[in-house]
């Protein structure tokens, strides 16, 4: 059984260059996560209530989701906020500015968030 291990946030110098084709896949990614995500939010909601109760991957979605739309990188507003947790990731208020779009999570990781992510909804 594969395990992702538990990584430290890489150094400007160490994350991969994409060039032109950075922004497309942040823009891939962005849509995609944001478009899943709040397309089923509502059935989300009726289905589980508070985001408290959620099921984990949703409320690490939720987190990504808010990423995507603060350019790639965590921006969680409540210093109290609990730690999200999925596929080895952990993101707390702790995080807030890290970059996780082309660092942490890679379209083919947003893939694998998803499809677990479709599994609750009703």
């Amino acid at each position: 059984m594969l395990e992702r291990a538990h990584c430290p946030q890489p150094v400007a110098s160490e994350i991969l260059n994409l060039g032109s084709a950075d922004q497309l896949m942040q823009t891939f990614g962005q849509a995609l996560a944001t478009s899943f995500f709040e397309g089923h939010r509502n059935a989300i909601d009726g289905k589980f209530g508070n985001i408290a109760t959620w099921p984990p991957v949703w409320n690490f979605a939720r987190v990504v989701r808010n990423a995507m739309s603060h350019g790639g990188v965590i921006n969680i507003q409540n210093p109290n906020a609990a730690p999200v947790h999925w596929n080895g990731l952990t993101y707390a208020p702790a995080d807030n500015g890290r970059r996780i779009l082309h660092t942490d999570l890679w379209p083919g990781d947003l893939m694998d968030l998803l499809i677990e992510m479709d599994g609750h909804v009703p």
